[in-house]
């Protein structure tokens, strides 16, 4: 007894839709392995050769299943699902991995914003804190002999002119220390 073409279709569509099922599977199974092996904290070159592995197994068993069954019909059907799913599996990594990537950057950029908008708050306190206080606020740095000046209350402490820049150490003791102090702050 053949079958008639119209059973072939039908068993035919029913393989096709068992193959889609399968896949379907496959791919969700592909994205839940991604995303535990994640979890698990293993680095992405971990991931791929574990993933290496498993498909050089599945390929293994595939080969030896088809060496012990009469027809190989659906193999090369077969290794197209297996090389899909193992496809997904990387593509899942990859995908993973870029917005694992994107989320550290994203969140090292939210942290530097927020530390800069804190740098500068604390800067503006401390100029009103400067300002209240009528202080002059500077920078100094004794190998190379310069000053910084931060602010304006500087030069009208130092009577020097903001044109003129800040005063080198030389001009700082000659002009604004008392002669008495002199030594003291050099030490």
């Amino acid at each position: 007894m053949t079958p008639s073409p119209t059973n072939s279709v039908s068993l035919q569509l029913l393989r096709d839709g068992e193959q889609a099922d399968i896949a379907m599977r496959a791919q969700h199974d592909a994205r839940l392995h991604a995303t535990e092996r994640w979890r698990q904290g293993f680095a992405l070159d971990e991931l791929y050769l574990e993933v290496d592995l498993l498909q050089r197994c599945v390929q293994t068993c595939v080969r030896d299943y088809y060496a012990l069954v009469p027809s190989r019909e659906h193999q090369a059907a077969t290794h197209d699902m297996v090389e899909r799913f193992f496809s997904q599996v990387i593509h899942g990594a990859i995908d993973q991995l870029q917005r694992q990537q994107d989320r550290r950057v994203s969140d090292a950029l939210e942290e530097r914003d927020r530390a800069l908008v804190s740098q500068a708050r604390s800067e503006a306190r401390l100029r009103i804190a400067a300002a209240a206080a009528e202080l002059g606020i500077f920078e100094w740095d004794p190998e190379a002999d310069v000053a910084i000046w931060e602010n304006d209350r500087m030069y009208e402490i130092t009577g020097q002119l903001r044109e003129h820049g800040p005063l080198s150490a030389q001009e700082f003791f000659a002009t604004v220390v008392d002669p008495a102090d002199t030594a003291r702050l050099r030490d």
